[in-house]
């Protein structure tokens, strides 16, 4: 997570610049940062927080976690929609990849209404479950990741926390790779931002 907003402002997650180098220095690729949308804030307040986050890691793409569903309005769905508009304009990909949407069936559809536009986007879909697919919202005819549980084993997973949220790759490990991989640009923001690049490219 890069930042997050709540009811009353738009933050930087505390442990966003810890966390991306050390993941870096040990080879684990970092594919996107993801924001926790509020509906009660303004999207652009939101954005900006989230994009000096990306600017200053080098890590361009965005996951958009659209779930929370306290202050949602009318206008919810086109102020996703403007954020996400934002960041392909801020921080092209190649133009086989897209920004993400992390969301559930449930709230795409019930919530936000089947927006068009999210085809525009990779889905990220939430769905725990133990079936061997996920129902994928309209829109969308396939998912890019599914999480599918939010109970895996976190020691086993080589984390202290007792339960993580495990998500699943829809290709294979060279696509993945190719993937993470376009998340990433030159970063800005001096020599320690630059540094990380370096180790990881």
């Amino acid at each position: 997570r890069g930042s997050y907003s709540t009811a009353t402002g738009s933050f930087r997650d505390e442990r966003v610049m810890e966390y991306v180098p050390q993941l870096l220095a040990a080879g684990v690729p970092v594919a996107a940062i993801y924001h926790y949308h509020h509906p009660a804030r303004p999207w652009r307040e939101q954005y900006d927080v989230w994009a000096a986050v990306a600017r200053q890691t080098g890590i361009r793409r965005l996951a958009l976690d659209l779930e929370e569903k306290t202050g949602v309005t009318a206008a919810t769905a086109g102020d996703a929609l403007a954020f996400l508009e934002a960041a392909g304009r801020d921080f092209p990909l190649a133009s086989e990849y897209a920004h993400m949407v992390y969301t559930s069936l449930g709230y795409w559809r019930d919530v936000l209404g089947r927006p068009a536009w999210g085809n525009r986007y990779e889905l990220w879909l939430a769905a725990w479950t133990t079936a061997d697919a996920p129902t994928v919202p309209t829109p969308w005819t396939k998912w890019t990741l599914w999480q599918h549980t939010s109970s895996g084993d976190g020691p086993a997973h080589g984390v202290s926390s007792a339960r993580v949220d495990l998500n699943r790759w829809g290709g294979d490990a060279a696509a993945f790779g190719r993937w993470a991989a376009a998340g990433f640009a030159p970063p800005v923001g001096g020599s320690r931002a630059n540094a990380l690049w370096q180790r990881a490219s």
